[in-house]
């Protein structure tokens, strides 16, 4: 029995060779022999998402997006899919220490995160502004995905459902100009 690495390639090649000493082998060509295995890769990526801000039209929102790999190989070919609600408009990224880069196309956003070891977490940040005729709730939703095999599939999703407030600054100014104001007629 052997314990196959958490970032074993996709084959493990294994040869065995005999000897025989003192006596002497007539027939060498059968003395080794090579065996190739193919290695599955099971892995269990998972992704959080987070805001702590206040949804307010017209202002902006941070998100927070965390993605793991609880193991037990390597996690290669990690991506996360951020497709933005069409009220809300992408501003920035920040990769933090992730090593993450974002592409954008329409209002899908797509975070290459690469290669994700047993046990890593990374983290880093989006930045959105929110239209000013937003009102409702905002759905935003992250979905995570491997070239390899992921064994569980329920943490492979995460939204946030917000509910807009609408800010307003109401003001009212009233003057009037006391200056053609005259006794005992309405004054405007």
């Amino acid at each position: 029995i052997v314990l196959v690495a958490a970032d074993a390639g996709d084959t493990l090649v294994n040869t065995a060779t005999v000897t025989g000493a003192p006596d002497t082998d007539i027939n060498t060509n059968n003395n080794t022999v090579t065996e190739t295995t193919l290695v599955v890769r099971n892995v269990d990526v998972g992704v959080t998402k987070t805001t702590t801000d206040t949804v307010v039209a017209g202002g902006q929102v941070t998100y927070t997006i965390e993605v793991t790999n609880n193991g037990p190989g390597d996690a290669r070919g990690v991506e996360v899919t951020d497709t933005l609600d069409s009220r809300l408009t992408f501003v920035s990224f920040d990769a933090g220490t992730s090593g993450a880069s974002v592409a954008q196309a329409g209002q899908d956003l797509t975070f290459t995160v690469g290669t994700l070891t047993s046990g890593q977490t990374e983290t880093f940040t989006i930045l959105v502004d929110v239209a000013t005729s937003a009102t409702g709730t905002l759905n935003n939703q992250a979905d995570i995905t491997t070239t390899d095999t992921d064994t569980v599939a329920a943490n492979d999703s995460d939204d946030i459902d917000l509910a807009i407030t609408i800010d307003t600054d109401l003001v009212i100014d009233k003057s009037v100009d006391v200056s053609t104001a005259v006794p005992g007629q309405d004054t405007l």
